[in-house]
């Protein structure tokens, strides 16, 4: 656009008058000069027009490529069912904060839930009710936690928290807490509400986040071997 009206100035201000000039002059070879000009005139103007319009093209293009990349990103790192970060972009996102209690000597801890009897949900209620107690219990985590901790959908229905500069007995006040909030908040359904429980395994700190992850894993296996519904602290 501003190349196009830059040509349409430049032929306004200098061409124009000058083959006014020619055309007064009335001399042949001046005339044709004249008209070859005009001729190149309208052909610039062709030009520029169409390469402004190529540009605007090439502008919009590029910004719709921007905007579906970005959309594209969101997607992947986010859980499609719950809106919680995605496996992959936890693991990705949770191993700065971790490193950074590392170095500094602080604290940090991760949660595992695990949703007690969920697989019997599906099979009872359907797949669509199931659905509907996971994202009413992602909305439960979320309210459960800092602004600085970070939980995702591991998979199924099992979710982890990582909680930083927080030791194990502060950690599981936190498991402990949301477990008594999903007990007491069941899922709403138009034929009534389901209830729900969850077994939690807590541990802290370790080499890597993935052993510590592993560790509050175990912890929750013990949890449901105890009869679910309940914290299990790493060992």
């Amino acid at each position: 656009s501003a190349i196009r009206w830059l040509a349409i100035v430049t032929v306004g201000v200098i061409l124009i008058p000058a083959m006014g000039w020619m055309l007064l002059t009335g001399e042949r070879p001046a005339i044709l000069l004249s008209l070859g000009l005009v001729i190149f005139c309208l052909s610039a103007l062709r030009a520029t027009k169409v390469l402004s319009n190529a540009m605007q093209q090439n502008f919009e293009m590029t910004h719709a490529l921007r905007e579906a990349k970005e959309s594209a990103e969101r997607l992947a790192s986010t859980d499609h069912l719950t809106g919680l970060t995605s496996r992959g972009a936890f693991v990705e996102r949770a191993d700065a904060p971790f490193q950074y209690c590392r170095r500094n000597g602080l604290p940090v801890s991760v949660a595992v839930l695990d949703l007690d009897h969920f697989k019997q949900v599906n099979d009872t209620r359907g797949h669509a009710v199931g659905d509907l107690a996971l994202k009413h219990a992602a909305r439960l985590i979320q309210s459960s936690l800092r602004k600085s901790d970070l939980c995702c959908r591991w998979g199924g229905e099992e979710f982890v928290s990582l909680l930083p500069d927080t030791a194990l007995e502060d950690a599981a006040g936190v498991a402990e807490k949301l477990r008594l909030a999903i007990v007491a908040n069941p899922v709403t359904l138009e034929s009534g509400s389901l209830p729900m429980t969850a077994s939690f395994g807590v541990a802290e700190g370790d080499r890597s986040l993935e052993a510590l992850i592993d560790r509050a894993d175990s912890a929750l296996y013990r949890a449901k071997n105890e009869g679910r519904n309940r914290v299990a602290v790493d060992e």
